[in-house]
């Protein structure tokens, strides 16, 4: 059983403890800005987002681990702001971190994520919001991979996401000079193939008025860059 005494000078350091921590709990919990450069309506937020975007970007919840949209999700893009469309991740920087929640290693730029001290639940942790809106997209934690050493453990519900565009195909040696090349040679092989003189019988063409048989040339003659047929003109006055 512990003395009168002794649990006097603890109820005393406890009390002390609570008067002069509280208001740095209280401080620390979220150092709201005053305003944002990108502002929206509530009534605009709550006809644009779901439920669950709505309570984790404006209420600072947490969805579910291993629920989330893009837990999971591997295709090449970006993750941007779900509420003002900011870029935040590229999908290099997202990595398996076996959390639960999508995981990125470092920020597109480094101005688009807000950090503020978090004691909620009683630990101290790290919250990301965007610079732009102030949406509460998750914690930082320093456990993450190398070379940043940064986890960025965001809500599924807090992104929106932009498929990266193919790039195009474009012919070997270059991007201009390949595409010019290479239709210099298509058109180099069509003019050959033009060129090759056939075997096969060739239709002889008409005249409307007499029978005049004017056979159609099935080579190029020398100098030609690409064959070509011309045909006798028929003299003046014959039509």
């Amino acid at each position: 059983m512990i003395p009168n005494g002794t649990a006097r000078v603890t109820f005393i350091c406890f009390t002390l403890c609570v008067v002069f921590l509280s208001p740095q709990l209280a401080t620390g919990t979220r150092q709201k800005k005053k305003s944002w450069p990108v502002t929206f309506s509530q009534e605009n937020l709550r006809k644009r987002l779901t439920p669950i975007q709505y309570h984790v970007t404006q209420e600072r919840g947490t969805e579910s681990a291993f629920r989330g949209e893009f837990t999971v999700h591997k295709k090449e893009g970006t993750y941007t702001c779900v509420v003002c469309g900011a870029p935040l991740f590229r999908s290099d920087m997202k990595f398996d971190s076996g959390s639960g929640w999508p995981s990125f290693s470092d920020l597109i730029n480094q101005e688009s994520v807000s950090l503020t001290d978090d004691f909620s639940h009683g630990v101290h942790r790290v919250e990301t919001t965007c610079s732009q809106c102030g949406a509460h997209l998750g914690h930082l934690f320093e456990d993450g991979p190398r070379p940043t050493g940064k986890r960025y453990c965001i809500n599924s519900a807090s992104l929106g996401f932009q498929t990266q565009a193919p790039p195009s195909s474009a012919p070997e040696g270059g991007e201009g000079g390949a595409r010019q090349g290479g239709a210099e040679g298509e058109a180099q092989a069509t003019c050959t193939a033009e060129a090759t003189p056939t075997t096969q019988e060739i239709p002889l063409l008409q005249h409307p008025l007499q029978e005049r048989q004017i056979p159609q040339l099935s080579s190029a003659p020398t100098g030609w860059s690409c064959p070509r047929v011309q045909l006798a003109q028929p003299s003046s006055g014959q039509y």
